[in-house]
């Protein structure tokens, strides 16, 4: 591998750094996200025409 030149080490720690920075953002994101879906999901249920039956014919 003639010509391959590794990033420093604080390159590296900086690239480290940022993808770190960016798994947070997207565990908040899914958080945020699931817990959206989630009642969404149970709002769609409660408004299904066969909602009653589903909870036993009470509404």
């Amino acid at each position: 591998m003639s010509g391959f030149q590794a990033p420093s080490q604080d390159e590296f720690h900086e690239y480290a750094g940022l993808t770190s920075k960016q798994a947070g953002h997207f565990g908040a994101l899914e958080r945020t996200m699931s817990a959206r879906l989630s009642r969404a999901g149970t709002e769609d249920a409660a408004n299904r025409p066969d909602a009653g039956r589903a909870r036993g014919g009470r509404l």
